[in-house]
């Protein structure tokens, strides 16, 4: 057999190249930047609702971390999808106006090269995503609804102040 024509195993497989890495360690940086101002923005809503129900003795202090948690939790979920699309759009948009996308194709390299670099990216970012919905968010949610009921138990013995009217649920 003549040998002199036999590509080595390391160029027969598809191998990440130094583009590719660099287009999607920028989707990841942009992605966190973005998910995290977006989630900040959403649960500082939702904790001011868990404060007005701690002003009014529903919920005890001391859960009120363990919420703020939980729902960073459920709400982060949620908003994976939106704010990986956004950074897809952020960074695909940047490379366009930067033209990198020109200097990528005259190159050689065309469409298939940013849709690799892409799919790096969202691929495990999916696959996170999808167990995060699936076991993560549930519990979560399951942990907030416990940590309430335990709350409203309690809210009795809280509800209790000096020089303060409060009635309480009736013992039967």
């Amino acid at each position: 057999m003549n040998t002199a024509h036999r590509q080595p195993a390391h160029a027969r497989r598809a191998s990440i190249t130094v583009l590719d890495k660099t287009i999607a360690i920028d989707l990841t940086k942009t992605l966190l930047s973005v998910w995290t101002v977006i989630v900040v923005i959403i649960v500082s809503r939702e904790f001011i609702r868990v404060l007005d129900k701690a002003i009014e003795g529903r919920v005890a202090n001391e859960t009120l971390l363990t919420l703020l948690g939980l729902k960073t939790i459920s709400i982060g979920v949620s908003l994976l999808p939106a704010a990986l699309f956004m950074a897809l759009l952020m960074v695909l948009g940047r490379m366009y106006r930067d033209q990198e996308v020109a200097a990528i194709a005259s190159a050689g390299g065309g469409a298939f090269t940013l849709y690799k670099a892409v799919y790096l990216m969202v691929l495990p970012c999916s696959l996170a995503g999808a167990w995060l919905s699936l076991y993560a968010s549930p519990w979560a949610e399951a942990t907030i609804i416990r940590s309430m009921h335990q709350d409203e138990e309690t809210a009795d013995l809280r509800g209790i102040a000096a020089g303060k009217f409060s009635e309480y649920s009736k013992v039967t």
